[in-house]
This record gives structure tokens, C-alpha cells and sequence, in this order.
């Protein structure tokens, strides 16, 4: 197994070429390569950064100090840092490329492929080692304001690729938009309503970014506030991707074709789009999103309105049927007066024009 780690921290760049050990008598070694022609580098000609003697640290809630070398793997000089810590152990990946292994064998450094730990009794003397070395030692924590800005910007772009679709929609799928009668314009709808189905997904892939960096955050000793402020963000974000999410893309590109179908002729104008749902079933879709359709129901392909003592149903045909008493409209329609007989408050309703 041969690994190579781009060393980031060193300028120009620098391929650390990993050699792990496949026996617990060596020591894994690191070759240090120029990216620009695959040259090996002497390392006496290498700083120590250069060499890849960066550490990330953090803390656990039970005082273990965790590190991770992102720039080579465990070799003799790195073994120099560590060295008489009585509670040293490798954490996974081992050298042998498992998850797993048995606490005598984690004890042994030869068995470290980029990950240690040790308790916090030993972390003073590691930060001095780590500095007479001139190597780097930097705390391996969430930026709070980093990663609420990356939420922010995804929050835009949700807005930005929601609005899109209203525009698309609008401009080429309803009876009033734009005519698709050329496979120029028909494709160009297409292509553009496939835009944002990429841009979802893309911030489909930033979600998952930023719900591993709060899973870390949520880790992090001390920064449960943190945690909070940024879950508060990320629960608003959730849900505008969970709205375009159940967008269907497929009706939209149906209807598309549809249209340009009816455009160029081949359809007549009266056709009914194939991407309609039952009457019930889109009346059903849109009472999520406007709640004044609550009371709106249907039967077949008839429209019922429900109220209290009447119920008003437009027929298929385009007439009208009335059940109830059509007397109970009365306060819908004007208002009422509050009058005092005989000493008792009444309450009149009247109708538009009643006295």
C-alpha cells in the first residue's frame, strides 16, 4: 500500500509518498516528491513543515488528546515526539488498513498510520517538542463563523434556484407563456429547468458537507453554543432544501414537451398534459402549500366548498348545485349589528342593501 498526501501548508506544494509498514519491526517511511516533475527532494534541503510536521489536536470529554497528522504518516522522527507517553495509543486507520486492532498492538507507534492519542498529562511536553522541531501544531476545531457562513450562502443559493423555477415555470409552462413551437426553444426549457435540478443537487452535496462539520462541532469539548447557534441556521436551511426537493422535475419537463407538442400542432390546445394528477390528488398537493383550500374538496371531477348547514358543488358539466340552507352566506357577505331589545343585546345579520 503506497499513500500520497498533499502537502498544503508547504510552499510550492509537496507530495508526501507514504510507505506504510507491513511489519511491527519497521518504521512506515515518507518520500518527499516535487509535484511539477515527480523528483525526489532531499530532506536536508526541507524545512520541517515541509516535511510534513503539521499536527491537528483536540480534546475529547474525557481528556484524551487527539492528533492527526494530515501531511505523512507515522515514521522514527515522529515517533521522537511522542516518545516515554505512557498512554499513547494509534487510532484507526491502523498501518494494516483495518479499523481494528488489539490495545497491545495500538500501544506500539509502528502500528500509527496518521491518527494517535494520548491523555492530557502529556500534551504540555508535546506542544514543546512540536515546537523545538519548528513543526506546526494548530487546534483541529470547527470555525463557528466559517461554517454559519457556508450555511448562509447555501440558504442564498436555495432562494436563488427556488426563484428560477417560479420564473420557468411561469415562462414556459403555463397557457400564457412563451410558444415552444421549435425544438430550439423546446430544448432551451428543457436545458434550463436542468440547471437547477444540478444546482440541487450540488447543494445536496454542501448539506452533507456542513452535516459533517456539525457532527464534529456537536464532538468539540466547550462548544455546545456554538453547536446551537449553527443547528439554528442549519434547521432553516433543511428545510428550503427539503422544499426543492419535492419538486418534481419530471411533471415539469412533461409538461414542457406537452406544450411544444400543442405548439407545433400535433395536440390539440384543449388536450389535457399528461403530468395531471387526479382532481383530488392535485387539490391535495396544493392545500400543503395554500391553506385557504382547506374547506375546498372534490368528487371525481366535481368541486365541493363545505360550510356549516350548506354545501356548494360546481358540477363537471358547468352548472351548479346547492344543498343547505344558502341563508347561512348571510354573514360572509356584509356583517352584522348589535342592537338592545327589551333590555337584551341581539345580534342582526343583514346582507348587502338590508336595513
Amino acid at each position: 500500500m503506497v499513500l500520497e498526501l498533499l502537502n498544503t501548508k508547504a510552499t510550492p506544494h509537496i507530495i508526501t509518498r507514504c510507505y506504510p509498514t507491513s511489519s511491527t519491526n519497521k518504521w512506515s517511511k515518507n518520500n518527499f516528491i516535487d509535484p511539477e516533475d515527480n523528483a525526489l527532494w532531499d530532506e536536508q534541503d526541507l524545512s520541517p513543515i515541509e516535511k510534513g510536521n503539521v499536527y491537528f489536536w483536540k480534546e475529547d470529554s474525557e481528556s484524551w488528546i487527539h492528533i492527526f497528522m494530515p501531511f505523512k504518516i507515522m515514521d522514527l522522527q515522529t515517533a521522537q515526539l511522542i516518545k516515554g507517553f505512557k498512554t499513547y495509543r494509534s487510532t484507526k486507520p491502523f498501518v494494516t488498513g483495518k479499523a481494528l486492532a488489539s490495545d497491545r498492538f495500538s500501544k506500539s507507534p509502528k502500528s500509527c498510520l496518521q491518527n494517535f492519542r494520548f491523555t492530557k498529562e502529556f500534551f504540555s511536553l508535546f506542544k514543546a517538542r512540536v515546537k523545538a522541531l519548528n513543526g506546526l501544531l494548530e487546534k483541529d476545531e470547527v470555525n463557528l463563523d466559517l461554517l454559519v457562513s457556508n450555511i448562509k450562502r447555501s440558504l442564498s443559493v436555495s432562494k436563488e434556484l427556488s426563484n428560477s423555477i417560479s420564473i420557468y415555470r411561469d415562462f414556459y409552462c403555463t397557457t400564457s407563456s412563451i410558444k415552444l413551437e421549435t425544438e430550439e426553444k423546446k430544448n432551451k426549457a428543457l436545458k434550463d429547468f436542468s440547471k437547477v435540478r444540478e444546482g440541487i443537487s450540488s447543494l445536496l452535496v454542501e448539506k452533507q458537507l456542513i452535516v459533517k462539520d456539525l457532527d464534529r462541532l456537536s464532538k468539540e469539548v466547550n462548544r455546545k453554543t456554538s453547536y446551537i447557534e449553527a443547528s439554528e441556521w442549519f434547521n432553516t436551511l433543511s428545510k428550503e432544501i427539503e422544499s426543492l426537493r419535492n419538486i418534481s422535475f419530471d411533471r415539469f419537463e412533461r409538461e414542457i414537451i406537452h406544450k411544444h407538442r400543442v405548439d407545433t400542432g400535433y395536440l390539440e390546445n384543449s388536450s389535457r398534459p399528461p403530468t395531471l394528477m387526479s382532481l383530488e390528488k392535485e387539490l391535495d398537493n396544493l392545500k400543503r402549500y395554500y391553506p385557504s383550500l382547506q374547506k375546498v374538496k372534490s368528487s371525481d371531477e366535481d368541486i365541493k366548498i363545505e360550510l356549516p348547514g350548506l354545501s356548494i358543488t360546481f358540477l363537471s358539466d358547468g352548472s351548479t348545485k346547492v344543498v343547505g340552507d344558502p341563508g347561512v352566506l348571510k354573514p360572509y357577505i356584509e356583517g352584522s349589528t348589535v342592537t338592545q331589545v327589551r333590555g337584551r343585546r341581539k345580534r342582526s345579520i343583514h346582507a348587502k342593501g338590508e336595513k
